[in-house]
């Protein structure tokens, strides 16, 4: 009777702690996202450089960076991304510095999710007289709409860009986790 007595208790808190520790997990339960932008999703809708006057070369730029998905589009908690609006800064010495940016992303149900990050580019001029280049990122999710109110997660990034407003791309592979944090 004692042996049964101890193999049902330790059945019983065997079973207590996995739904705690379940529901822990449940909540904290993380996904992967991974997706790389086709160059034809992306246009430059806003793009203004200032020349800084202490060394030649070193320009402050403010963007806006519209993306939109139409064909096998990215999704998050498995709701399509309709389109991603990037807004952001970069301080450039020779075509080459750190950024800071925000995005916020429109899913298919109307919700939102919002993200904040920094980077470094680096770039060369072109022929037409814009830059062209690559640029690697850290984002972090900080906050989003309904269901993704609580969003948290880290993304990283590379971006190859052309900003010539007539035949310029900007091409970023993305790869992280995110997760919905309790309220």
């Amino acid at each position: 009777m004692v042996r049964k007595f101890s193999s049902y208790t330790a059945a019983c808190a065997f079973g207590l702690i996995c739904m705690v520790s379940g529901a822990s997990c449940h909540a904290q339960q993380k996904y992967l996202y991974n997706y790389s932008s086709p160059p034809d999703s992306s246009r430059y809708v806003h793009d203004y450089s200032i020349e800084v006057d202490d060394v030649p070369g070193h320009k402050v730029r403010i963007v806006e960076i519209q993306r939109s998905f139409v064909k096998d589009p990215p999704t998050i908690l498995g709701t399509k991304i309709v389109e991603t609006w990037f807004r952001g800064f970069t301080d450039y010495r020779d075509g080459a510095g750190p950024g800071h940016g925000y995005e916020t992303w429109t899913l298919e149900d109307g919700n939102k999710v919002f993200l904040e990050s920094v980077f470094a580019s680096v770039s060369e001029p072109t022929a037409s007289g814009y830059r062209r280049g690559e640029a690697y990122a850290t984002a972090r999710f900080v906050g989003g709409t309904g269901k993704f109110a609580f969003i948290q997660g880290t993304l990283t990034s590379k971006t190859e860009f052309d900003n010539d407003p007539n035949a310029g791309y900007n091409r970023p592979s993305t790869r992280g986790e995110y997760w919905l944090a309790k309220p």
